[in-house]
C-alpha cells in the first residue's frame, strides 16, 4: 500500500515508504530500456494484472510471512497475557491476520488465472515455508533461536526501534547462520536459503515450481527438434 494510505490513518512507517506501486512504476520506466518499447490484497493482484498486460508470462506472487514470529512484532506488540502467544512463542493475532490476507490473496490469484490462462501465475507460500523453520529450528541448524534477531539493539528479542540494525548503537551476532531472523524484519541468508529450497523443490508453490521448470525444459527441447 502507498504511504499515504497509512498516513491518513495516523500510521507512519519510519523504515520505508516505498510501496508496490512505486516499484511497479520504476519497472515501467525501465521497461523501454530493456525491451525497446513502452508497452489491500487487491493492490497486489492489480499490480500482477498490470504486469500481465505489460507482457509478463510468469509471475510469482508471495504470501505474507508469519508476522507474529518476527522480533519487530514481538517487541512492538509485547503482551503480558500468555494466551496471546502460541506454543512457539509467536504472537497469535498477527499470524491470524497474515493467514487471512493469504487466503484472500489465493482467491484473487485463482480469479486472475481464469482471466489469463496462458500466463503462469504462481503463489509462493512464504508463510508455511518459513513456519517449518520456526517449528524445527535445530533440524535446519538454527541453534541460537528463531525469535531473536541476530543484528539489533537489545531487549528480549534483540530489537529496538531506536537502535535498529545498521545504526551505531546496534550490534550483530558472531554467526548469523545459526539465526533465522537477521534484523527484526528480514531473514538471514541461511534462512532464505532453506526457504528458497522449499519453494523450488517442495510443496510451497502453486502450481509447483519444479513442475513448471520441467515443463519449460521439455518445451525447449521439443522446439529444438
Amino acid at each position: 500500500m502507498d504511504a499515504q494510505f497509512y498516513e491518513k490513518r495516523g500510521i507512519y512507517d519510519i523504515v520505508t515508504n516505498v510501496s508496490m506501486w512505486d516499484q511497479l512504476n520504476w519497472f515501467k520506466q525501465m521497461l523501454p530500456h530493456l525491451c525497446h518499447n513502452s508497452s489491500g490484497v487487491s493492490h497486489r493482484v492489480k499490480a500482477s494484472s498490470e504486469l500481465v498486460e505489460l507482457g509478463a508470462k510468469t509471475i510469482i506472487v508471495p504470501s505474507v510471512l508469519p508476522l507474529g514470529c518476527t522480533s519487530s512484532y514481538l517487541t512492538n506488540f509485547e503482551s503480558l497475557n500468555e494466551e496471546d502467544y502460541d506454543e512457539l512463542g509467536c504472537l497469535i493475532w498477527p499470524n491470524e491476520f497474515a493467514s487471512y490476507h493469504n487466503e484472500l490473496l489465493q482467491k484473487e490469484l485463482h480469479r486472475l488465472r481464469e482471466l489469463h490462462p496462458h500466463v503462469n501465475i504462481i503463489y509462493a507460500d512464504y508463510y508455511n515455508a518459513s513456519m517449518k523453520l520456526y517449528r524445527a529450528p535445530r533440524k535446519y541448524g538454527f541453534l541460537k533461536g528463531v525469535l531473536i534477531a541476530c543484528c539489533g539493539g537489545g531487549g528480549p528479542y534483540n530489537f529496538n526501534i531506536s537502535a535498529q540494525c545498521g545504526t551505531s548503537q546496534a550490534t550483530s551476532c558472531e554467526d548469523p547462520n545459526q539465526y533465522v531472523n537477521w534484523d527484526g524484519y528480514h531473514f538471514t541468508e541461511a534462512a532464505y536459503r532453506w526457504m528458497t529450497k522449499s519453494l523450488l523443490e517442495g510443496p510451497f508453490t502453486y502450481p509447483p515450481m519444479k513442475n513448471l521448470c520441467l515443463f519449460d525444459v521439455i518445451e525447449a527441447q521439443i522446439s529444438q527438434i
